[in-house]
């Protein structure tokens, strides 16, 4: 079993799609109706009240695509837990974001 958590911009919460075996990339593609690519560190995702193992992906053509709030800090907690380093640089910047709908598959949760 595993959970797909689509992540779309401005909106908050994820939608959860539950699954019966980890998807192929090709359904990843669909879903976010593009190309994808993994996004580097986002291994770790808090879901259910509890910190799961994970991988997320992103589409490859961001231009113009909108901001990704939501999996942005996801994105950013998970980073803290791998590497203790999120992506608000020191001076309050943020190093990095992610744009357009974002896919995070969760094995084990469906």
């Amino acid at each position: 079993m595993a959970t797909m958590l689509i992540f779309r911009p401005h909106q908050r919460e994820p939608r959860v799609v539950d699954l019966d075996a980890a998807p192929w990339m090709a359904d990843v593609e669909f879903v976010l109706r593009g190309p994808v690519e993994r996004v580097p560190g986002f291994f770790s995702i808090q879901h259910t009240g509890a910190v799961h193992r994970c991988v997320a992906f992103a589409l490859r053509d961001r231009a113009d695509r909108p901001l990704n709030v939501a999996a942005t800090i996801a994105w950013g907690a998970a980073l803290r837990r791998e590497m203790g380093v999120g992506l608000i640089r020191h001076d309050g910047t943020r190093a990095d974001h992610l744009v357009g709908p974002v896919a995070v598959v969760v094995d084990g949760l469906g």
